[in-house]
């Protein structure tokens, strides 16, 4: 090997070196589930409440909430149905999807704050798929008045996650105790008692049938 051909070879050592930090060091992608956008948020809502090792009871009712915001948007936008929270305005033509997006990822995002990162690139990556007109704008509008209403709406159940873990660290146990963060039912903690919203048998057949299309 002449001394030209080592030069070539070591001086491109670093470069490789550099370029592997980079695959390494780049952010997870995050991709969407299958289905409609009713369908992909609902398992987003169901691997981010499992993700967060909440109990079952608690899982449920976070979902609940999620279900019950996409729920509003999508009747705000075409009606004909009995909507659970506040009225919402939706100007005509608001994009269903843009709205069901924004509902879905804003009531997650706020009760799981730490799993912020891979909902913003699944959000991204939706929201993505939407073109970019006056309808998408509007429909996240729907969206985000939704969530904002369901999360108002629940704020005194006793059942937000940040609370709920001050509160079990008060009782003694909570993470800074190496307990759960979640107060079992035997310490009273207001998330073993709270209700999911009531959504009754009609809205959610309609919810089901939005799914299947």
């Amino acid at each position: 090997m002449n001394s030209l051909t080592q030069f070539k070879k070591i001086s491109t050592l670093p470069l490789l070196i550099v370029a592997a930090l980079v695959v390494l060091a780049a952010p997870a992608s995050a991709t969407l589930p299958p289905g409609n956008t009713v369908q992909q948020w609902n398992k987003i809502a169901e691997d981010t409440v499992v993700g967060s090792g909440a109990f079952q009871t608690e899982g449920l009712i976070y979902m609940a909430y999620t279900s019950a915001a996409v729920y509003d948007a999508v009747v705000a936008i075409e009606g004909g149905f009995e909507r659970y929270g506040p009225a919402i305005t939706a100007p005509q033509g608001a994009s269903v999807d843009a709205a069901v997006v924004e509902a879905a990822y804003r009531t997650l995002v706020n009760y799981f704050p730490l799993q912020a990162g891979n909902l913003g690139m699944l959000y991204m990556e939706a929201l993505g798929l939407i073109p970019d007109a006056a309808a998408k704008v509007d429909g996240r509008a729907v969206g985000l008045a939704a969530a904002t209403n369901i999360i108002v709406l629940r704020m005194g159940d006793g059942c937000h996650r940040a609370s709920q873990e001050r509160h079990a660290d008060q009782q003694g146990c909570g993470p800074s105790h190496g307990g759960s963060p979640w107060c079992p039912k035997q310490h009273g903690c207001g998330c073993c008692r709270a209700r999911p919203p009531s959504v009754n048998g009609r809205k959610a057949q309609t919810m089901r049938d939005r799914s299947m299309h």
